[in-house]
């Protein structure tokens, strides 16, 4: 609600600014309006400046980096824009302990490994809609008069997908894999939520 109200002042100045059309000057308008447009800026200020509540914190860590263009058309044509990325997992999933999956070959003839497109060396297993890298496996056979088949023992560790976010060059080149990222996020002085990240080397 307050994001509303804040983002629809400037538009309701500036209709009543113009609105007054025969009582201002040309100048005078101008400036009104430009006064209404930094209020805003103004008002995120102090949200921000005299916010002393106690921030959230999540942590990250940086596990790749990459640089990617696109290409964005516009009114005076076509134009290239360079993205610097990093990829990050959350810190409490930076360890995830591995266990021992035992799967029957014949109940469960649909789950079966597959490498990593990019990095063909890394193989994973996709378990009730979870994604596990294989870190050993073993085999067993299972002979019986009810039952002719074997056993696939897995080794596997939770993989987590990274999420992509978009940083400055500055900021690219400053920091890498292994770096750290802490979001804390405020409440904000009039309920408008806001961030501050520290970046943080792996030393």
């Amino acid at each position: 609600m307050t994001q509303l109200v804040l983002f629809s002042l400037p538009v309701i100045a500036g209709l009543f600014i113009e609105s007054k059309d025969k009582d201002l000057s040309s100048n005078t308008k101008h400036i009104l309006q430009t006064m209404s447009f930094y209020s805003i800026l103004f008002f995120l200020a102090v949200n921000a400046s005299f916010d002393f509540s106690k921030p959230l914190s999540k942590g990250y860590l940086i596990t790749d980096k990459a640089i990617s263009t696109e290409e964005k058309m516009d009114s005076d044509g076509y134009s290239e824009i360079t993205n610097y990325q990093f990829k990050t997992i959350p810190k409490e999933k930076m360890n995830p302990v591995p266990f021992w999956k035992q799967i029957s070959a014949a109940e469960h003839a649909d789950i079966y490994p597959k490498a990593d497109r990019y990095n063909p060396s890394k193989v994973f297993l996709n378990i009730q809609n979870k994604k596990y890298e294989i870190l050993a496996r073993k085999f067993k056979i299972i002979r019986d008069k009810n039952n002719d088949g074997y056993l696939r023992l897995y080794y596997l560790k939770e993989y987590t997908k990274p999420d992509v976010i978009n940083v400055s060059r500055k900021t690219y080149n400053q920091f890498g894999k292994g770096d750290y990222l802490d979001i804390e996020t405020y409440s904000g002085l009039f309920g408008l939520e806001w961030t501050y990240n520290h970046w943080k080397h792996n030393h």
